[in-house]
């Protein structure tokens, strides 16, 4: 066998996306007859290929004067080497989105974390936290429905994108504002992936929103307004309370869930928010 020859190892392209940690080969020292020189071998994203990747190392051993003290530098470049695959480095990925190859999953836990520190410090509102951490959790469970859980952030394509949102809008059965407001979610989840370096382009960013419809509202004729607060006063009067407070005073729903009784005061007839409710 000649060992100069360049062997690689070929992936279904349908498990290459699975592989959670076996995408390199740490790197070597080779002391070829002909020179020299430290090899790795490195997952290629677009072909599906652990392919071998060749740094020449002859002049820097002639440089050192002796061999000895080559194999010792060359341990250091290796180690090097190494620790960058290790990290998610990747030179086949442009730029310098060196976590392209961690999990989605894993990607989406440190989204999470960073906006409950968020939530936490007062920058993030409580309300967001819930909807951001149901809208992950519903697509976690998606990518594992599709066999996808250990996906990497550099596999995952426009066209999986596309698919996960027509899944949600047509098996959820969601209305276009709300598969809208997904798609903002997602939008903003994949620009937090390129600023902390996991990918280059919002993949989001092309899928286009559904267009809206104008929101039929039907006015309550006068004499069913009485009959159903007659109804309420005798069968739930809290929630003719809670009728009161919108028609009345033009409360919101969290509002009203929100409010304590130190915040209503009758004597003054006014009541008292929390700002960020607001």
């Amino acid at each position: 066998m000649n060992l100069h020859q360049q062997t690689t190892f070929r992936f279904p392209i349908g498990e290459i996306q699975n592989l959670p940690l076996v995408n390199y080969e740490p790197a070597a020292l080779r002391e070829w007859n002909t020179g020299w020189q430290i090899e790795y071998r490195i997952l290629n994203p677009f072909t599906g290929v652990l392919e071998k990747k060749r740094i020449r190392f002859e002049r820097i051993r002639k440089r050192l004067g002796s061999d000895a003290a080559a194999r010792k530098h060359a341990s250091k470049y290796c180690r090097a080497i190494t620790e960058k695959l290790e990290s998610g480095w990747n030179p086949y990925i442009e730029g310098n989105k060196s976590k392209a190859f961690h999990k989605l999953s894993d990607a989406f836990g440190v989204f999470l974390r960073e906006k409950q520190l968020d939530m936490k410090n007062g920058v993030f509102r409580n309300d967001s936290m819930r909807s951001y951490t149901s809208q992950s959790k519903m697509f976690i469970e998606w990518l594992k429905s599709k066999n996808q859980e250990n996906i990497y952030v550099g596999s995952f394509t426009q066209s999986m994108a596309q698919d996960y949102l027509d899944y949600v809008y047509q098996e959820k059965e969601l209305s276009a504002r709300t598969l809208n407001n997904y798609l903002t979610f997602f939008r903003t989840m994949w620009n937090w992936l390129i600023e902390k370096n996991y990918c280059s382009e919002n993949i989001f960013s092309r899928i286009k929103p559904k267009p809206k419809q104008e929101k039929q509202r039907v006015i309550i004729p006068e004499n069913w307004n009485k009959q159903i607060i007659e109804y309420f006063r005798t069968h739930n009067p809290e929630m003719e309370l809670i009728c009161g407070l919108i028609y009345n005073s033009f409360m919101r729903p969290q509002e009203i869930c929100r409010t304590q009784i130190k915040d209503i005061q009758l004597a003054k007839g006014v009541s008292f928010f929390v700002a960020f409710v607001l």
